[in-house]
């Protein structure tokens, strides 16, 4: 059985400072276990003592005596406490430091203020609060959200964690009951979101599924945090982007918008900010906005997953920093040497044969350390071939390149071959190569058609392979040579 995500572990201790940072969550079940988790613990301590033993595991450094109150409520004795001291209004706004809305808004209960404001309004009325927060912090507002937590869809994980631990502590549970009913309400966890009006919640992925794989490995391999909590991808081909906003939105309901580089250069970007997504890569997956090209690596927790959810890593690893050649080959580079070595050691289980370099290439495009590659042979059959596929996504001109080779994406004119093949940047390219030969009927050997083109033989042997796949030229044996000639299909293509 797949191991669970533990996702209470998405709340952090930098988030107690202030609990608009902390992360909610909400299930068709949760609110249930909750309940019967908070109506155990009140059995055995006061209302009081459960929201101040939850606010400490908070990091929250108040006490409070709510006697059945809300914050709310309590806030609001504030004015009869005053008018008891025989203060007027405009005096404890200047002996607070409070405007004149603020304090009108603090008397109605709507506006929680920070301990260092609550300790001058506590040094002038009695308000049953123990203060020893020396910070200018927001610990009433802490408190106030753990009150509402009580009967709210939404439950901060902080919550969670902090009544599982109180359950476990008064109750004396043994810790495999313990784990069993955590997993249980883990599980019952369908949405996440952080405690903030303009926060739209996102799916909770509970456990590894291959689209979580794949945008992992698309991270790894072209991902950057451009500051916390947003994530940026950039690429040349939009339609690659288009596959990974597919993989997000199936994951965590969330849309990429993508959009044309202002860097002035041909290609396309995408990002979003979204604390929670930035949290599963950094708790679960390792991942941290720093540079992370030179140290980058298949994540510890895809490790130890079943193969077919690390060959869904290496396919969002393939489609971003992979590149398949002109005869159908892959080639896949990083300046990670770990990283290339782990995605090699994926598909070489997967059964497909690669060439793997012993140093990094030093060419200058590389800079100064240089990539560390492997490439798959070059002389793949069908089921190698097949096997590669699985690695990009089908709407993509790199898999539409395999495709071709496997007979499956299907070559109808001149056309379809500059589409398939952009980036020949050559005087001759497959389609003026296949001009030639069709003037001469007889056919031509390879000698005169390097005669003829100067192309080298390597390239001229992988042109004449793509028209032979395309049906576009036959191959016949004349002793000890080729000849290639045009088939039947080049009248229809090409008039002549």
């Amino acid at each position: 059985m797949m191991k669970m995500l533990d996702l209470l572990q998405l709340h952090q201790p930098k988030d107690n400072k202030d609990s608009r940072a902390w992360i909610l969550a909400s299930g068709k079940s949760l609110r249930e276990q909750i309940d019967f988790l908070q109506s155990k613990l009140l059995q055995v301590m006061s209302k009081d003592e459960l929201v101040n033993s939850l606010a400490e595991k908070a990091d929250v450094k108040l006490k409070v005596k709510l006697n059945g109150l809300s914050v709310k409520q309590r806030l609001m004795q504030i004015k009869e406490l005053r008018i008891k001291k025989g203060l007027g209004r405009h005096k404890m706004e200047k002996l607070t430091g409070t405007s004149g809305a603020d304090w009108s808004s603090i008397e109605r209960g709507e506006h929680i203020p920070s301990c260092r404001k609550l300790r001058k309004i506590l040094g002038i009325v009695n308000l049953d609060v123990e203060v020893v927060c020396d910070r200018d912090d927001f610990c009433l507002r802490s408190i106030d959200n753990i009150i509402k937590s009580f009967n709210s869809e939404w439950i901060p994980l902080i919550v969670i964690s902090g009544l599982l631990e109180l359950y476990k502590e008064k109750f004396n549970v043994k810790e495999s009951q313990f784990n069993t009913i955590k997993n249980q309400i883990i599980n019952s966890i369908d949405q996440l979101k952080v405690l903030q009006s303009n926060s739209k919640p996102i799916k909770a992925i509970k456990e590894i599924n291959e689209d979580l794989a794949k945008i992992v490995g698309a991270f790894a391999a072209d991902g950057n945090f451009d500051y916390p909590d947003r994530i940026r991808w950039e690429d040349e081909y939009k339609e690659q982007l288009e596959a990974l906003s597919k993989w997000l939105e199936a994951s965590f309901g969330i849309k990429l918008k993508i959009k044309p580089s202002k860097r002035g250069k041909n290609s396309f970007t995408a990002g979003f900010r979204n604390k929670i997504f930035s949290r599963y890569l950094e708790i679960f997956f390792g991942f941290h906005p720093i540079d992370k090209r030179y140290i980058v690596d298949e994540p510890k927790l895809i490790k130890e997953q079943s193969l077919k959810i690390r060959k869904a890593f290496a396919a969002g690893a393939l489609m971003f920093d992979g590149s398949v050649n002109l005869d159908g080959s892959v080639r896949f580079s990083s300046i990670s040497k770990g990283f290339r070595d782990s995605v090699a050691e994926i598909l070489l289980k997967d059964g497909i044969k690669l060439s793997i370099s012993k140093k990094p290439d030093n060419s200058k495009r590389f800079g100064k350390y240089g990539e560390w590659y492997f490439c798959s042979s070059r002389k793949l059959n069908q089921e190698q071939l097949k096997k590669l596929s699985f690695y990009f996504d089908k709407n993509t001109l790199k898999r539409k390149v395999i495709d071709f080779y496997l007979g499956v994406y299907k070559i109808s004119s001149a056309e379809d071959l500059r589409i398939l093949f952009p980036k020949i940047r050559s005087n001759v390219d497959p389609t003026s190569l296949f001009n030639i030969i069709n003037r001469k009927r007889k056919g031509w050997d390879i000698y005169q058609l390097m005669n003829k083109t100067n192309l080298s033989r390597r390239n001229l042997l992988v042109y004449l392979r793509i028209l032979e796949v395309a049906g576009f030229l036959i191959s016949i044996r004349e002793g000890r040579k080729k000849i290639y000639v045009p088939t039947n299909i080049s009248t229809n293509l090409y008039g002549s």
